[in-house]
C-alpha cells in the first residue's frame, strides 16, 4: 500500500462494482488518516446539488489535525456541465493538503457517460488518477471470491465460486454479499455448491436467464416458476413487468440474437453498441451459444415480437386480461415457437 505521501491531490472513481467503489473509498480515506470516527478533516457533498465553488471551498480548507482535508463527492456524475467544467479547470492548482475523490455512480459499464464525466475524468487524469472499478471476469472473478472466503474464515470450492458467479449474474458486489451468508451458514468450514444452491438468493438477472433458457427449450413448467419467482415481491404485476422484467428480458433477446448470428456467421459479425454480445463476459457468450443451438434467427424473431405484444396488452393497446395471465401467454407462445424450430 502507498503512503500518505504519495497520495494525489484528486481521485475518481468510477465502475458498476459498488463493492470495489466502498473499497477504493475506504482505502483511501485510511492512506489520508480520516477514516476515524472523529475525523475531523473529512466531508462529504453530493454532486446532485453541489457547485464547483463549493467542492473547492471545501476541500481547501487546511486540514485540522490529519496530513490532508479530504472531500468525498458522491455522485459526482450528476454535476452540472458548467459546475463540471469549472471544477475540472481547478484541480491543478488545489493545494498540496487537499484529497478530493470524486465518486461517480455507475449502474452499468456500458452506459453512456455523463457530461460531467465527459469534462471531469481527462482532467483528473492529468492532476491525479482515475481508479477504474470494473468487474473481474471469469477466472479471475472466482479466485477474488475464494480469497474473499478465505478473509471470513471458509473455504470456497470453485465448483461453488463459479454456480455463485452464474447466480449473480457475475456482480462480484451480489456474489460477495451471497458468500457473507454462506460463510455463517458453513460456520468456518467449506462452502460447496449445496450451500450456494440453498442460501445464496439469485439476482433477477440470472431469473430471467434461466426463465428465456427454459422457454428456449420450450420447458413451460420450469420458465414459469422462474416467472413466479420474479412477482414474488410485488403487488403491482404491470408495474414491475414494465420496469425491469421487459427490459431484462429485451436485453438478453437482442445478446440471444447476436449469438445466433455470430453462430450462423461462423464468429463474424457486426454488433450493436450496447448489450453486445463480442464484449460479454465468457459465462454470457458460452451460455447464450448453448441457448441458441437449436434455434434459427426466425424463431428469436417471434420471440421478441411476443414480448413487444405483450408490453402491448399491459399498456392497454392489444386486447388482454389479467396482467399475470398475460406474462404467462407470453411464455406459452414463447415455448411453442421454440418447439417449432423454424
Amino acid at each position: 500500500m502507498a503512503s500518505k505521501k504519495d497520495l494525489s491531490r484528486v481521485y475518481a472513481i468510477t465502475g458498476a462494482e459498488s463493492l470495489l467503489v466502498r473499497e477504493a473509498v475506504a482505502d483511501l480515506k485510511i492512506r489520508a488518516g480520516a477514516d476515524g470516527a472523529d475525523a475531523f478533516d473529512f466531508a462529504e457533498l453530493d454532486g446532485t446539488s453541489a457547485t464547483a465553488s463549493e467542492i473547492i471551498d471545501a476541500v481547501a480548507t487546511v486540514p485540522f489535525l490529519a496530513e490532508r482535508r479530504t472531500l468525498l463527492v458522491s455522485r459526482a456524475d450528476r454535476l452540472k456541465p458548467d459546475e463540471a467544467r469549472h471544477l475540472g479547470e481547478r484541480l491543478d492548482r488545489l493545494p498540496a493538503t487537499s484529497l478530493l475523490i470524486l465518486v461517480f455512480d455507475s449502474q452499468e459499464d456500458e452506459r453512456k457517460a455523463s457530461p460531467a464525466e465527459t469534462a471531469l475524468l481527462p482532467m483528473v487524469s492529468k492532476a491525479g488518477e482515475v481508479i477504474k472499478c470494473a468487474t473481474p471476469q471469469s477466472a479471475a472473478l472466482v479466485s477474488d471470491l475464494q480469497r474473499r472466503a478465505d478473509a471470513m474464515g471458509a473455504k470456497l470450492d470453485r465448483a461453488a465460486a463459479v454456480a455463485l458467479a452464474e447466480m449473480t449474474s457475475n456482480s462480484l458486489s451480489e456474489a460477495a454479499a451471497e458468500l457473507e451468508k454462506c460463510s455463517l451458514y458453513a460456520s468456518g468450514g467449506t462452502i460447496d455448491r449445496t450451500i450456494v444452491a440453498k442460501v445464496a438468493t439469485p439476482s433477477k438477472d440470472w431469473e430471467v436467464f434461466k426463465m428465456l433458457d427454459a422457454v428456449c427449450a420450450g420447458n413451460l413448467g420450469p420458465a414459469l416458476e422462474h416467472l413466479r419467482r420474479l412477482l414474488s415481491e410485488t403487488s403491482k404485476i404491470e408495474d414491475a413487468a414494465m420496469r425491469s422484467l421487459f427490459p431484462m428480458m429485451h436485453r438478453q433477446l437482442r445478446i440471444l440474437w447476436q449469438a445466433k448470428a455470430s453462430e450462423t456467421a461462423n464468429g463474424v459479425g457486426v454488433f450493436v453498441k450496447r448489450h453486445n454480445f463480442a464484449t460479454a463476459s465468457e459465462y454470457v457468450q458460452g451460455r447464450s451459444s448453448a441457448t441458441v443451438r437449436n434455434l434459427s434467427l426466425g424463431n428469436i424473431a417471434k420471440m421478441m415480437r411476443q414480448l413487444a405484444e405483450a408490453d402491448m396488452r399491459l399498456k392497454g393497446q392489444l386486447p388482454a386480461a389479467f396482467p399475470r395471465e398475460t406474462l404467462e401467454r407470453m411464455l406459452f407462445e414463447m415455448c411453442e415457437i421454440a418447439a417449432s424450430r423454424n
